[in-house]
């Protein structure tokens, strides 16, 4: 499958495993109903930072440095949904990978929390594919994956960040 672009994720017009992710995107929040299996969901990331007591801003972090990220959580109207929390160690450049970073993700909406973790990328424009690995509260079984672009502003970006969730379970 061909690299994701932050056009495509932001469009709706992404396919990921066999199955088109677009209109039911827009508009799904949260808070509303159950969390169901085949549910498809954006959320929007605001003010998304990084920090740590040796990352310095505007440089790469160097491979085995650990940061912390933070971001509010809204939907595409701008409805706050809750918080980001993400910590990532860098990882050694490898001859044979683009990853960059080792990550894990907790989308905390207030009655539960989304885990997710993965690789990421450098490239800013193309989605990085993380895999949900539980939850808590109303999403306590929660499976599935989500693609995630994520500009940190100490890294150039504007502090934004877009993830397209698809629940399994």
């Amino acid at each position: 499958m061909s690299p994701v672009t932050r056009r495509q994720l932001l469009g709706g017009a992404v396919v990921a495993g066999g199955a088109v992710l677009g209109s039911a995107a827009s508009g799904w929040t949260p808070r509303v109903g159950d969390p169901q299996a085949g549910a498809v969901f954006r959320v929007q990331g605001h003010g998304l930072s990084l920090s740590s007591p040796t990352f310095r801003k505007g440089i790469q972090p160097i491979p085995g440095e650990r940061i912390l990220a933070q971001a509010e959580l809204a939907t595409d109207r701008g409805e706050h949904l809750g918080r980001f929390y993400a910590v990532f160690m860098a990882l050694a450049p490898a001859v044979d990978s683009a990853a960059a970073s080792l990550e894990e993700h907790t989308f905390d909406f207030g009655d539960g929390t989304l885990v997710g973790s993965g690789l990421g990328t450098r490239e800013p424009e193309i989605a990085d594919t993380f895999a949900i690995v539980g939850g808590t509260g109303r999403y306590e079984s929660a499976q599935g994956t989500y693609m995630a672009i994520q500009h940190h502003l100490e890294l150039g970006g504007d502090g934004t960040a877009e993830f397209l969730i698809s629940l399994t379970a």
